[in-house]
Protein backbone atom coordinates (compact mmCIF):
# COMPACT_ATOMS: atom_id res chain seq x y z
CA UNK A 1 0.00 0.00 0.00
CA UNK A 2 2.92 2.36 0.77
CA UNK A 3 3.86 2.66 -2.84
CA UNK A 4 0.00 3.65 -3.71
CA UNK A 5 -0.17 6.31 -0.60
CA UNK A 6 -0.45 9.10 -2.68
CA UNK A 7 -2.32 7.17 -5.73
CA UNK A 8 -5.91 8.06 -6.68
CA UNK A 9 -8.07 5.70 -4.57
CA UNK A 10 -11.32 3.98 -5.91
CA UNK A 11 -13.16 7.16 -4.19
CA UNK A 12 -12.72 10.41 -6.58
CA UNK A 13 -10.72 13.48 -4.76
CA UNK A 14 -9.41 10.59 -2.24
CA UNK A 15 -5.90 9.24 -2.70
CA UNK A 16 -4.92 5.90 -1.07
CA UNK A 17 -3.72 7.86 2.04
CA UNK A 18 -6.43 9.58 2.35
CA UNK A 19 -9.28 7.17 1.79
CA UNK A 20 -6.90 5.13 4.78
CA UNK A 21 -7.20 8.81 6.84
CA UNK A 22 -10.69 8.85 6.41
CA UNK A 23 -11.50 5.25 7.79
CA UNK A 24 -9.18 5.90 10.52
CA UNK A 25 -10.83 8.95 11.74
CA UNK A 26 -13.64 7.00 11.87
CA UNK A 27 -12.45 4.47 15.13
CA UNK A 28 -10.77 7.16 16.16
CA UNK A 29 -13.23 9.40 16.70
CA UNK A 30 -14.77 7.18 18.98
CA UNK A 31 -12.18 7.63 21.72
CA UNK A 32 -12.05 11.40 20.54
CA UNK A 33 -16.20 11.60 21.20
CA UNK A 34 -15.71 9.62 24.66
CA UNK A 35 -12.74 11.43 25.90
CA UNK A 36 -14.82 14.74 24.90
CA UNK A 37 -17.33 17.12 26.93
CA UNK A 38 -20.81 16.02 26.87
CA UNK A 39 -22.52 18.73 25.06
CA UNK A 40 -26.21 18.16 24.95
CA UNK A 41 -28.83 16.62 27.40
CA UNK A 42 -30.26 14.27 24.94
CA UNK A 43 -28.26 11.35 23.04
CA UNK A 44 -28.58 11.73 19.37
CA UNK A 45 -29.61 9.07 17.07
CA UNK A 46 -27.30 7.58 14.40
CA UNK A 47 -30.71 7.81 12.21
CA UNK A 48 -31.08 11.62 13.16
CA UNK A 49 -26.93 12.24 13.09
CA UNK A 50 -27.11 11.33 9.64
CA UNK A 51 -30.68 12.70 8.29
CA UNK A 52 -29.37 15.87 9.28
CA UNK A 53 -26.02 15.88 6.85
CA UNK A 54 -26.51 18.16 4.13
CA UNK A 55 -24.45 18.08 0.72
CA UNK A 56 -23.51 14.33 1.26
CA UNK A 57 -23.71 13.69 -2.54
CA UNK A 58 -23.02 16.51 -3.63
CA UNK A 59 -18.59 16.32 -4.44
CA UNK A 60 -18.08 19.53 -3.69
CA UNK A 61 -20.20 20.17 -0.58
CA UNK A 62 -18.49 22.02 2.33
CA UNK A 63 -18.98 18.73 4.24
CA UNK A 64 -17.37 16.79 1.86
CA UNK A 65 -14.40 19.16 1.21
CA UNK A 66 -14.43 19.02 5.35
CA UNK A 67 -14.21 15.12 5.05
CA UNK A 68 -11.69 15.07 2.19
CA UNK A 69 -9.47 17.78 4.54
CA UNK A 70 -9.55 16.07 7.46
CA UNK A 71 -8.94 12.55 6.03
CA UNK A 72 -5.27 14.55 3.85
CA UNK A 73 -4.44 15.90 7.57
CA UNK A 74 -4.65 11.98 9.35
CA UNK A 75 -2.73 10.50 5.95
CA UNK A 76 0.16 13.27 5.77
CA UNK A 77 0.90 10.82 9.30
CA UNK A 78 1.84 8.10 6.53
CA UNK A 79 0.81 4.39 6.87
CA UNK A 80 3.00 3.31 9.11
CA UNK A 81 0.83 5.25 11.71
Amino acid sequence: MAQRWEKESVLPGLSVGGLAGHLARSVLQVEWFLDGPVVGAEPVSPVHYYARLLGTSVPDSALNVGVRDEAGQTAVLGEAQ
